[in-house]
């Protein structure tokens, strides 16, 4: 019985890691994302219209606004 808890723990335990490097992994990729869309916004406000710049980076008007500033 102690036996069959010890391995259902650390299976639960290895279980739980592998969907918290999953997830993390996809919350870096999408941190990424973010950050380059913020990097190419930088660009595209010099010269395009902060409408224009919404449309191609899908960041927010209020977003760009912070980054125009």
């Amino acid at each position: 019985r102690a036996e069959g808890r010890a391995e259902g723990l650390r299976e639960g335990l290895e279980e739980g890691l592998k969907a918290g490097k999953v997830e993390g992994l996809r919350e870096g990729i999408e941190k990424g994302k973010k950050e380059a869309a913020i990097n190419l916004a930088k660009e595209l406000l010099t010269i395009l219209a902060i409408e224009q710049v919404a449309d191609i980076t899908h960041l927010s008007k209020e977003e760009l606004e912070k980054i125009k500033s």
